[in-house]
């Protein structure tokens, strides 16, 4: 059975179509390697898949090329318990980074100027930042930094 069908049978992915680009991209090791989306699968590889931040260290378990609830799908693998502590690790981090970076936010301003902001945590390094300060009773100087150069 082709990989990025089975990818996709196993709900890993959304689409066909993003289990074929995430082979193609690289996200998924069989068995050590790099394969091609067309790459057979069998019963006891060994797959390392990249989503999004996290890496999933699993063993096939059953082939399907249907794909059905998700109660079905995670019987097709087993992932292994240090992959499961390594994923839950960095979610705890991401979710201390976004503490923080939400803290470092300025007050948001109410009164004749009023501002407003959406903080959306990334999985990503970055380095944007904004804030605002009064120089004096009518003058308020914006500032917006784009530390990484991913854009703002």
């Amino acid at each position: 059975m082709r990989i990025d069908k089975w990818l996709w049978a196993a709900r890993f992915f959304k689409t066909r179509s993003l289990a074929t680009d995430a082979v193609e991209g690289g996200k998924i090791k069989l068995n050590g390697e790099r394969p091609k989306p067309a790459k057979g699968v069998k019963v006891g590889d060994q797959l390392d898949v990249r989503a999004g931040p996290f890496t999933f260290s699993i063993r096939v378990l059953a082939l399907s090329d249907r794909r059905g609830p998700a109660v079905e799908a995670v019987k097709l693998y087993i992932e292994s318990a240090e992959s499961q502590a390594a994923r839950q690790a960095l979610a705890d981090e991401l979710a201390q980074a976004a503490s923080y970076v939400t803290s470092l936010l300025p007050p948001k301003l109410q009164g004749e100027i009023v501002s407003d902001y959406l903080f959306v945590a990334s999985s990503q390094l970055g380095g944007d930042l904004f804030g605002y300060h009064w120089l004096d009773d009518n003058q308020l100087a914006m500032y917006l930094l784009d530390v990484c150069g991913h854009g703002l």
